[in-house]
């Protein structure tokens, strides 16, 4: 079974988020990332062609020069790593692995609440509190979500995760739960 970019990315950019701590480059190597992120998304068949053979292999060195000009060495060796281990088309996703444990690491958090109608300030506020000491962080950066079809309540996505306290939720389970018995 072959390994997806989504299983590796999160590898990759943990080891590169603790060799940039190592070389106290976290910002820089985070600005890099961000504009080569830039490129690439100006760029989307630059990637295809780094991957497929119609490039000469001698001039793959100068693409990926070009991909990485002006950035930290560090930088510059890792897009050089994923693409000698056949995982440059992994970029974009390590990349936003990156920005995720450089987040973490800072104790901030994106979520998102999804909600019947608009949160006031105030609610958001609470559903942050609530959101933050559930994940352990300082910070929650919280968007709101408006879909009527969840009635009631809230659902919150965040790490990957989903709490949903929706009344469409717990209608449904209740329906299946009648329908069991």
């Amino acid at each position: 079974m072959a390994v997806t970019n989504q299983q590796v990315a999160p590898k990759y950019a943990t080891a590169l988020y603790e060799a940039a701590v190592d070389a106290k480059n976290v910002a820089t190597v985070q600005a890099d990332l961000a504009a080569i992120n830039t490129i690439l998304a100006g760029n989307p068949q630059f990637l295809t062609l780094l991957q497929t053979h119609v490039v000469a292999e001698a001039d793959v060195p100068s693409l990926l020069d070009t991909l990485t000009t002006g950035a930290a060495e560090l930088t510059q060796r890792f897009v050089r790593l994923l693409f000698d281990y056949g995982r440059i088309s992994a970029l974009p996703v390590v990349i936003a692995a990156f920005n995720r444990t450089v987040a973490t690491a800072a104790g901030e958090l994106d979520a998102t609440a999804t909600t019947a109608v608009a949160l006031t300030p105030a609610q958001s506020a609470q559903i942050s509190t609530a959101v933050a000491a559930k994940f352990g962080v300082t910070t929650v950066n919280l968007t709101n979500a408006v879909d009527p079809s969840v009635i009631g309540g809230v659902r919150i996505a965040a790490n990957n995760r989903i709490i949903d306290g929706t009344v469409a939720t717990r209608l449904s389970k209740l329906r299946a739960a009648m329908l069991a018995n």
